[in-house]
């Protein structure tokens, strides 16, 4: 009998989070096609169908954190993390080793990647945002560093914060070796055309890579029953018809501040909802009559909310390929975004609009006139065709199966 196959995947949650629960939702296909699943993760767990690894303490990870706030690059005592990390490996020997998120506060990367490098095994890697080639950021706007070598960052003080020094050249080059001595071993998977082409010019162009757009659970987020919808008005205290908006975490990048913007241009004609939130900022929000949700892992309440919007609004300024797009338009809202990223890439004129980014006003518009029965079916029906969130893992365990594959060939 053949010995099954073996998956490690890396990320800072275990199925928590958006990234947390692809990982899980990979690991579940894998183990339906009679693989090993494992998860090494650093904090936030939820029960895992995979085998769960917890590589990092929190004590750990806030001794990381302070570390980066200062110097700009990984704390020593990561490395406890990272060898903790490389004796699962050793004694798993996975067929496959697959990164989510290694930024968050958990990991020696320099450590890391000089073991992996010598490992010489399949390495897939989920690009999430643009971390993975730069030389500090996750996210930038008009930078163009990333291209040829960083430096003297612009946006030192964005996650990953640092307010002292500046190590942006040495992190960009670690990254920069690590690629360039994976060779062959490195997969890259964008999950957006938007961050296919910047990886193209990045230090990864030279490595491949599959562009696998993700999905979501097109059963749980669906068109609620009216009474769930009148509920969940009544609770929250929702009087009237509303426009939703929603975030993992409310910032400048997401558009915060456009929330208050598009409020008042909506006149009070309909309400904005935000979920996603925080207290200071529900006590913001609630002072300029929006009403603020705070962040909910309850995929069911969710639904309900964008079930009862008018319209999904995401004034995000910069974006990969935002799953909330997607969960709106399963619940048959359409989507009205700021052209920036990959969020308009799941967005088409029988299922929503595309603004110029940062025309809040044209947002408000939209919303204002917008007929959502002319637009509900197609929606969902786009939904359930292409961002089915089975049929995307389904491709990373082509995707493996490829690979090894073409090893043995």
């Amino acid at each position: 009998m053949n010995n099954p196959l073996k998956l490690l995947q890396i990320n800072t949650t275990c199925n928590s989070g958006s990234t947390g629960k692809i990982a899980e939702g990979i690991g579940k296909v894998a183990i339906k096609k009679g693989w090993k699943s494992y998860i090494a993760y650093a904090r936030n767990f939820n029960k895992s169908e995979s085998r769960a690894l917890k590589i990092a303490s929190l004590a750990e990870v806030y001794s990381n954190v302070f570390f980066a706030r200062i110097f700009d690059k990984d704390s020593p005592f990561s490395k406890i993390a990272a060898k903790r990390l490389i004796r699962h490996i050793s004694e798993i020997s996975p067929d496959i080793i697959h990164f989510h998120n290694l930024h968050g506060y958990y990991l020696n990367i320099p450590y890391f990647f000089d073991f992996i490098s010598e490992l010489k095994k399949p390495v897939v890697w989920t690009l999430h945002d643009c971390w993975s080639f730069t030389g500090h950021c996750c996210y930038f706007s008009d930078c163009q560093k990333w291209e040829t070598r960083c430096e003297k960052c612009p946006l030192k003080k964005d996650y990953p914060k640092s307010y002292v020094f500046d190590n942006s050249r040495n992190n960009f080059a670690c990254k920069k070796n690590f690629a360039e001595k994976a060779g062959d071993f490195l997969h890259i998977v964008p999950v957006s055309d938007w961050l296919d082409n910047l990886a193209s010019l990045s230090i990864l162009k030279n490595c491949r890579r599959r562009i696998i757009k993700n999905g979501i659970d097109t059963s749980v987020f669906r068109p609620a029953p009216e009474r769930e919808i009148a509920a969940a008005k009544e609770k929250y205290g929702i009087s009237k018809g509303y426009i939703i908006a929603v975030a993992n975490i409310w910032d400048a990048r997401k558009g915060y501040e456009d929330l208050y913007k598009i409020k008042e241009a909506l006149k009070g004609e309909i309400d904005i909802v935000a979920v996603g939130t925080n207290k200071s900022q529900n006590k913001n929000l609630n002072g300029a009559g929006i009403i603020a949700i705070n962040r909910t892992e309850n995929q069911k309440q969710l639904s309900v909310l964008y079930s009862g919007a008018k319209a999904f609004i995401n004034p995000t300024y910069q974006d990969n390929y935002p799953t909330v797009n997607l969960e709106a338009m399963a619940c048959a809202t359409p989507v009205i975004t700021y052209n920036t990223g990959g969020s308009p890439e799941s967005v088409d004129s029988s299922t929503g609009f595309v603004v110029d980014k940062g025309d809040f006003k044209s947002m408000a518009n939209i919303a204002l006139n917008l007929d959502k029965k002319s637009f509900a079916q197609n929606c969902r029906t786009k939904a359930l065709n292409h961002f089915d969130k089975n049929a995307s893992f389904e491709k990373y365990i082509n995707l493996y199966e490829d690979i090894l594959g073409g090893q043995n060939a």
